[in-house]
């Protein structure tokens, strides 16, 4: 019976034996809507073991089965949340149509568009295509949930200057209401801002210094990516200088403030005072220049 068999495919999952997988698949093709969503729920649960453990799994079988089941239709709710569940675990390129048609507003169910733009960013560099839809998503999406997903999955795909401008939106809480959505974009800023080239870098500096400066003070940074932020503040800082000495002190001041010199090393510690020494230079009135 189809009660019978959910109950088999759902012990299936919970034993998580990748040697079950061929039994999952031919469960997917069952006519009976929830024996086929236990059956992909199973396969969702299997493939996320098989890529946790050392030994490796034939997904090309799977991601044909699922791309068949979905041609065939996806009408019942939990079938279609089953599969396109799988389809983010396996994150196959090939998956990357249908994601998007679940991903986008024609799907009324939140949970399975949060688990398209899942899957969507988890494909990685050949989905950076479908980077329009993420933003778009993000933009006009009203659960905080798929929010959420969008954000990270613009941090696996977003690696340029506007991609930052999306995400300062939801770092603003009179925008982004869920913390939990601040805390993501904050993340996704930080991954895509080390990802830009270092041109798009002092780019968003110039435009941006105190996010800069938030940057290089963020606990959670890499030693190695806040060396690179750090030293490109003393570039910013020396071009500054040359049109706005005075002007420069404030933007030195709050950025000792975040973060002590010492703590990016003594060597950048000691560019520092040297350059606040050639800019004290720049800004002191020459001797008897006020005589007369």
């Amino acid at each position: 019976s189809p009660a019978t068999k959910e109950l088999i495919y759902h012990a299936l999952g919970y034993l998580q034996n990748p040697a079950s997988i061929p039994v999952c698949l031919k469960g997917l093709g069952d006519p009976v809507d929830s024996v086929a969503a236990k059956a992909a729920g199973a396969l969702a649960s299997l493939i996320e073991f098989a890529k946790s453990s050392s030994g490796g799994v034939d997904l090309e079988p799977v991601t044909k089965a699922l791309l068949r089941r979905a041609e065939v239709g996806l009408g019942d709710d939990k079938l279609r949340a089953a599969v396109i569940d799988a389809m983010a675990s396996i994150a196959a390129p090939e998956f990357l149509d249908v994601l998007a048609e679940y991903a986008g507003a024609n799907e009324y169910v939140p949970a399975i568009r949060q688990s398209a733009l899942r899957g969507i960013g988890a494909v990685g560099k050949p989905a950076e295509v479908r980077l329009p839809l993420v933003i778009d998503r993000l933009a006009a999406e009203q659960d905080p949930g798929v929010r959420e997903a969008a954000v990270v999955a613009l941090s696996h795909l977003g690696s340029r200057p506007e991609h930052l401008v999306v995400l300062r939106a939801r770092l603003d809480p009179k925008v982004e209401l869920s913390v939990a959505v601040q805390k993501k974009a904050w993340e996704a800023y930080q991954t895509i801002f080390m990802r830009m080239i270092p041109k798009d870098r002092m780019d968003v500096i110039k435009a941006h210094p105190d996010e800069a400066i938030r940057l290089v003070a963020e606990a959670q940074l890499a030693p190695e990516s806040r060396q690179a932020v750090a030293e490109q503040l003393l570039d910013y800082t020396r071009d500054t200088a040359k049109t706005d000495p005075k002007g420069v002190w404030a933007f030195l001041d709050k950025l000792t403030q975040a973060v002590p010199p010492d703590r990016l090393g003594t060597a950048w510690a000691a560019s520092l005072a040297d350059l606040r020494r050639q800019i004290q230079s720049a800004t002191q009135p020459a001797p008897g220049a006020a005589a007369g």
